[in-house]
């Protein structure tokens, strides 16, 4: 179970493509899913190492 606090009382979820905003109040639960995923890795380079470039997480926004 997930809570966010935030400035303005609200916040945004992402998810396959798709956006929500949502009230801070809210509460959000995690479960793992009823399937598996297959993902593939290459040498040096894997598939969260891709998302993590995409998404830009551990950048510093202030920068684009």
């Amino acid at each position: 179970e997930l809570s966010v606090e935030s400035r303005n009382g609200q916040f945004l979820i992402s998810l396959d493509g798709r956006c929500e905003v949502f009230p801070e109040d809210i509460r959000l639960k995690v479960r793992k899913a009823d399937f598996c995923m297959k993902t593939i890795r290459l040498h040096n380079h894997s598939f969260y190492s891709t998302i993590r470039e995409k998404l830009m997480w551990g950048t510093d926004q202030r920068k684009y």
